[in-house]
């Protein structure tokens, strides 16, 4: 099926391949705006972000990145989002800052490899994937949880939905996160020791999204509300007030956490694919 579809649009003549790619990303980047998935600069990140994914690996890194895409809006409409509205950021359409932020490692790892044909790369665009899927499994699952969250760095009950609580739920659901893109690029990449990279990706995959976990314990900023008493990341209160900072970074939110974990993911992979 795959093979078929990479002849349908590829083997045309250029330009008319790249309308098609053109064609489809733009197709889907506006279904993803009309469902609320995305907004608007939201839409045109996604389609830097999905560009040299679908060119530089044809079909098999579309479905890769659409994997994510797909199951971590489904997650997210499963998970009960609304109860930790007051807590979290962002809880809605994801914006441009999100989406490189997730998206934006991985177009370089589909980039390197279009231009090298090094499969190292492909273990890069893998991991980068299998830590943005890892990170958005464990926090969709993880609210799924019966039990409270607890701090990955004290272990002390945290509020739900904040950044660097955990469950043990929500490990098992970024691990799972991390394995499905792995397995599912082992299936599709037809690469000599894919199963190789796949296993270094979700390593590194995952140990990314425990970074991302340590680092929201530790250096991303959060605020206190003191009307309700409670720690948020929002940097305003209902009214639009500013509120004082009462722990991390200012300018370390989770888009930038969420960066950073994922620019750790593809070192971390580089480092184990380079042995």
């Amino acid at each position: 099926m795959v093979e078929y579809l990479n002849n349908l649009i590829f083997s045309q003549e250029y330009p008319f391949s790249l309308l098609l790619v053109v064609g489809i990303l733009t197709v889907i980047c506006l279904a993803s705006y009309l469902a609320h998935a995305l907004t608007l600069s939201g839409c045109f990140a996604a389609f830097a972000v999905g560009f040299p994914a679908f060119w530089g690996l044809r079909f098999e890194g579309f479905f890769l990145l659409m994997f994510f895409f797909l199951s971590a809006g489904v997650l997210g409409r499963l998970s009960r989002k609304s109860k930790t509205e007051g807590i979290e950021k962002k809880t809605g359409a994801r914006d441009s800052a999100q989406v490189f932020a997730n998206g934006f490692p991985a177009a370089l790892g589909a980039l390197g490899y279009h231009l090298t044909s090094n499969a190292l790369f492909l273990g890069v665009f893998a991991a980068c994937l299998a830590e943005a899927n890892s990170d958005t499994w464990a926090g969709e699952i993880g609210r799924l949880s019966r039990r409270g969250p607890v701090s990955i760095r004290t272990f002390r009950p945290v509020e739900k939905g904040m950044s660097g609580g955990i469950t043990a739920l929500g490990i098992l659901g970024g691990f799972l996160g991390a394995a499905c893109e792995a397995v599912l690029m082992g299936l599709m990449l037809p690469v000599k020791g894919v199963w190789g990279l796949a296993s270094m990706a979700c390593l590194a995959g995952f140990a990314g999204c425990l970074l991302d976990s340590f680092l929201g314990a530790t250096v991303q900023v959060q605020y206190f509300n003191p009307k309700t008493g409670m720690r948020t990341e929002n940097e305003e209160d209902e009214q639009g007030n500013k509120l004082e900072i009462s722990r991390g970074i200012r300018w370390v939110d989770n888009d930038m956490v969420n960066f950073m974990s994922n620019l750790f993911s593809m070192v971390l992979a580089m480092a184990l694919l380079s042995f």
